[in-house]
């Protein structure tokens, strides 16, 4: 892992392996190279025939007979040209060429980040690097006419800065079975250098000070004064995926190899600590830098520091020598993700699935060969017939020398005019052939349908509707926007890159200079969280009439918008970006002066604030009386229920007293009811006692009970 990591900051690998390794990598980098090449071969077929068959001839032929016609259709430039013009006017037109996207939720602090990036990457691309806009210009027409082409985004230590180079071919090998550039393990680019370039790539430090050959017979010392500097050599920089640490997994390099000589000049590596993907103890896979946190707090447990005959410094500096070891050794690499710095531009993807894109040197080669063959032969026809001469009988023999004919001119003969009739027999040449004519011009016509070529003529009916016309010129226009789609894709993958090297070299005092804005903070600022880099040029607009078109749509939509309140001034700003004249709009609505018709609407919404105002009063008004109302009824009910409340007590109360009687009068009976039975009680026990005096016999009696000798 140690040795994985000093790579990541290494000018130059290659100085730390030996001559052995070196040679071994040379040689594997010349041999994919080739095998790259091998797998293009086909699609490179196709494009050199297509560049050859749309070349135009500078002489004529010699078969069928020396001097025949060599027409050569212009349908491939025609095609390439008309494209290119369209999509570098509406791509590059501007100087905004970057533009933010938030993602999530909007907010004022990143539409400040947004807007001040965006500023900054336009001026880079305008003014840092004026070449960006040219070159990218230039691959727009090569792209239509091969189909695919690269872009290189790095930091150039030689420049000093952030570039992006194109690539074009035949300067690069890639394997047609790759599946996408996010699965691409290889790809080469075939440089040529001068001794000088050479020299001066060996003084920064970037290639290994060794001898090269520039050819295949000599030897060339690049440190020698006295060579020409006009001499050139082919190197190959290949990105590919090496295993130099020997743990058995494959790490991304860009290693540089010059061809002839089969030399290593450089290794660099092409992926840094955000890259690796490690794995913990416990089986959890993460970035490194994360993984480390966590292997360094269980290592610090484990790991006892010892003062004993140390100065305090040389101990702590061995103790994070052994954390950072032990960290380092809890951990296993899992993957390591290249960092990408190619961009791939296509055209049309290839019908057949394979990786390059086709161009019109693919769809158009085939029918440029009919095309151009049967002009050819329809023109030679022409020419046959329209020679005249012929055979001339026996008869004519005392005339040796030839007679020609000029126009206006008669020149009489020593033949009579029977003999002359019979005796001169023209050549037997057809006019070209009608047949031959009307397929050469399906050929024309079909191959002009796998163009981008747009034409409206009949398309649009006078007076139509605007959403009409947009509408036909959307159908129209659909082949052109795929392929603007697919470039303008790739110019957002091309500028994320841009931002990426941004963020790890732009200098933040120039950052600073450039948008001359207090609140500009480098670190804040180039951290993508929360926005998106994107190109300004739009595919769904991308002419001049549908723009027309699209904005004539928001003005059929103006009363709409005035009723709901939108601005006007919206609309003539669209209007006139669309016509291209953007700083009309100042002269317009010069600064502080108000829109009238924005005026108008504002006093018309001022005089409704008002009328609701008093509608809102009168409710309130009504509001006020509906409730004294209500709170009378709730009153005259309380009362009503109040006096019945009122009967209820007094009927309680009527009851009440009732019942207190009958509580009385029941009382009163019990007690008399009671003193009877103890009244009868007592003349019992009298009778009992008077009896018992007499000597009369003992009898058992009831309590009660009268015995019957006593009645």
């Amino acid at each position: 892992m140690k040795e994985l990591l000093s790579y990541i900051d290494n000018p130059n690998i290659a100085a730390d392996l030996p001559e052995e390794k070196r040679t071994e990598i040379a040689q594997k980098v010349v041999q994919e190279y080739g095998e790259d090449r091998d797998s293009m071969s086909e699609w490179s077929k196709m494009v050199d025939k297509g560049m050859k068959v749309a070349k135009p001839a500078m002489e004529s032929k010699s078969y069928p007979w020396e001097g025949a016609s060599n027409y050569k259709s212009p349908m491939i430039y025609e095609a390439v040209i008309s494209f290119g013009d369209r999509a570098s006017t509406e791509i590059l037109g501007g100087k905004k060429l970057v533009k933010g996207c938030i993602e999530g939720v909007e907010t004022p602090e990143k539409q400040a980040r947004m807007s001040r990036v965006a500023q900054f990457m336009n001026w880079q691309f305008n003014y840092e690097m004026p070449e960006w806009r040219a070159e990218q210009e230039q691959a727009l027409y090569a792209l239509a006419a091969v189909g695919c082409f690269f872009k290189k985004t790095f930091f150039d230590p030689t420049e000093g800065k952030n570039v992006s180079l194109p690539i074009f071919y035949p300067n690069f090998a890639v394997n047609q079975n790759e599946r996408s550039m996010s699965a691409l393990t290889r790809f080469t680019e075939c440089k040529v250098y001068c001794e000088a370039e050479v020299n001066e790539r060996i003084a920064a430090g970037i290639w290994l000070d060794q001898t090269y050959a520039m050819d295949d017979n000599e030897i060339v010392d690049i440190d020698a004064d006295d060579k020409d500097q006009s001499s050139e050599d082919e190197f190959l920089e290949q990105h590919c995926m090496l295993d130099l640490d020997g743990d058995g997994i494959a790490e991304p390099y860009i290693v540089t190899v010059h061809t002839q000589s089969e030399k290593v000049a450089r290794i660099v590596a092409r992926f840094d600590r955000s890259s690796i993907l490690v794995k913990l103890a416990d089986g959890v896979v993460a970035s490194l830098d994360k993984a480390m946190a966590q292997a360094v707090q269980q290592a610090s447990q484990e790991i006892t520091v010892t003062m004993e005959g140390q100065e305090p410094i040389e101990a702590i500096s061995g103790a994070l020598e052994q954390l950072q070891s032990k960290a380092l050794g809890m951990l296993k690499i899992v993957k390591i993700k290249p960092v990408n710095m190619i961009t791939k531009y296509g055209f049309i993807v290839a019908p057949d699935g394979t990786f390059l894109n086709w161009g019109y040197c693919h769809l158009l080669t085939g029918y440029l060969e009919l095309i151009n063959t049967t002009s050819n032969q329809t023109i030679d026809s022409g020419s046959l017939a329209n020679m005249g001469g012929g055979f001339v009988s026996k008869e004519f023999r005392n005339n040796k020398s030839p007679f020609r004919v000029s126009p206006g001119k008669f020149v009489q003969t020593g033949v009579d005019a029977q003999t002359m009739q019979t005796g001169i027999m023209p050549y037997p040449f057809k006019e070209p052939s009608a047949s031959l004519i009307t397929l050469n011009q399906e050929a024309k016509a079909e191959a002009r349908n796998l163009t981008a070529i747009i034409n409206m003529e009949g398309a649009i009916a006078p007076n139509a509707p605007a959403a009409t016309t947009l509408g036909l010129l959307q159908e129209k226009m659909m082949p052109t926007t795929a392929l603007i789609s697919r470039i303008l894709r790739s110019m957002s993958d091309e500028f994320r890159k841009m931002f990426d090297l941004n963020a790890k070299y732009t200098d933040p005092v120039t950052y600073q200079d450039v948008l001359d804005d207090p609140q500009a903070d480098y670190q804040q600022d180039f951290t993508r969280a929360g926005y998106d880099i994107e190109p300004t040029a739009e595919a769904a607009k991308s002419s001049m009439m549908q723009k027309m078109q699209s904005t004539q749509v928001l003005m059929e939509l103006m009363p709409v918008i005035q009723a709901s309140g939108g601005q006007v001034k919206a609309l003539v700003s669209e209007a006139l970006d669309a016509i291209g004249v953007p700083e009309m709009l100042d002269k317009l609505y010069p600064e502080g002066q108000s829109d009238p018709q924005l005026i108008a609407m504002e006093q018309e919404r001022m005089q409704m604030e008002q009328m609701n105002a008093q509608l809102q009063q009168q409710n309130n008004e009504l509001l006020k009386q509906q409730h004294e109302i209500k709170m009378a009824m709730l009153d005259l009910e309380r009362q009503k229920v109040e006096q019945k409340s009122a009967e209820l007590a007094l009927k309680a109360q009527d009851q009440d007293g009732r019942l207190s009687l009958e509580a009385a009068r029941l009382d009163a009976e019990a007690q008399r009811i009671e003193a009877d039975e103890n009244l009868k009680v007592a003349q019992t026990y009298k009778t009992y006692q008077e009896a018992e005096q007499i000597g009369a016999p003992k009898v058992d009696v009831t309590i009660g009970a009268v015995p019957d000798g006593m009645r």
